[in-house]
Parts: C-alpha cells; structure tokens; sequence
C-alpha cells in the first residue's frame, strides 16, 4: 500500500505530463500556424487563440518572423522544463529523495526558467515599447503566450 506522499507524486506526475503535452499541442500548433502564415499572410489574423500579427505580418515581414520566432523559443523552453519535472519525478525516491540526480535535474530546471525568464523580458523589453504596440501591433507579453 502505497503511503499519501507517494499518491500525492503520482497525480503531481500525472499533472506533470498533461501539461507538457497541452504545452506541446500549444507550441506545435504556433510552429504550424507560423510555417502557414509565412507563405499566407492571411493565416497570421488567428494564429493561435485569436492571437492576430496579420498588420505586423503584413507591414514588417521580418520583424513578424523575429516576434513568431521568439515566442516559438520560449515554448519549447516551457516544454522542456515539464519534460524535465517529469523526469525528476520518474527519479524521485522516497528512501532517497535528495539524490545527485534529482539535484541536477532541479539545476537544468532552473536554468531553463531564468532563460524563459531573460527572453521574456528582452522581448517584452523590444517588442512591447508603446511605440511599438502604438503602431497597431499589439505584442504584449511574449512569455506569457
């Protein structure tokens, strides 16, 4: 029988992998919609959940790929940090919960999260000026996409 703390770390790893796979479907579809969009600018009006850079898509070419690019970037960063919490889970030992490996695991999460973190703020930082969202482009917190 199994105690409550071991129940508790199956349903948060359970937790765990659907998340990676909702945030997977969600940057799979950014990657689509982002390879549709670059040869129909049309497609650039819905991205993803009503998430529209058809005027930036349309004005500034380059500028779109750059913003796309990014926000693709930190969705793989998010996909790879559940992907790792899956794996410290898969690791985790309740006799032993404090291994090496467990500590690696939780640096390279980490890690990733202040890159997450550094990118969201350069883009918000580039790309979420009021000049620019002025401009009728509306990029808006491109971590949190």
């Amino acid at each position: 029988m199994k105690t409550r703390t071991e129940q508790i770390l199956v349903v948060l790893k359970i937790v765990a992998w659907i998340t990676m796979i909702g945030l997977s479907i969600e940057v799979g579809s950014k990657i689509i919609s982002f390879i549709v969009s670059y040869f129909n600018p049309v497609a650039a009006k819905d991205l993803y959940k009503g998430l529209s850079y058809y005027e930036l898509r349309v004005k500034h070419s380059w500028l779109y790929q750059m913003v796309m690019s990014l926000v693709i970037i930190i969705g793989i960063l998010k996909v790879e940090v559940w992907i790792r919490v899956i794996k410290m889970f898969s690791d985790f030992n309740m006799q032993n919960p404090f291994k090496m490996s467990v500590a690696k695991l939780l640096e390279k999460i980490g890690y990733s999260l202040l890159a997450i973190a550094i990118l969201g703020v350069i883009g918000n930082g580039l790309f979420g000026r009021r000049e620019f969202n002025h401009g009728g482009f509306g990029v808006y917190n491109l971590a949190g996409l």
